[in-house]
């Protein structure tokens, strides 16, 4: 998991850095309550990940069956 810290907001951008001192933006909708100094964990959740493919597989074979 990488951990980034808001640096601080341009427009509707927030600036983080990662632990090893990079930059990035992301848009602020989708953190809409970040503020500056607040600490961003992001991870893969692959249990999420897996339900979804499943049920896209289900979708999928229910189309092509009929």
């Amino acid at each position: 998991m990488k951990t980034y810290i808001v640096d601080h907001i341009e427009g509707d951008k927030l600036i983080v850095e990662t632990e090893d001192e990079q930059f990035y933006a992301i848009e602020k909708a989708l953190l809409p309550e970040a503020k500056e100094g607040d600490c961003i964990t992001l991870y893969i959740n692959k249990e999420e990940t897996e339900k979804r493919r499943e049920k896209m597989r289900e979708i999928l074979n229910q189309l092509f069956e009929n």
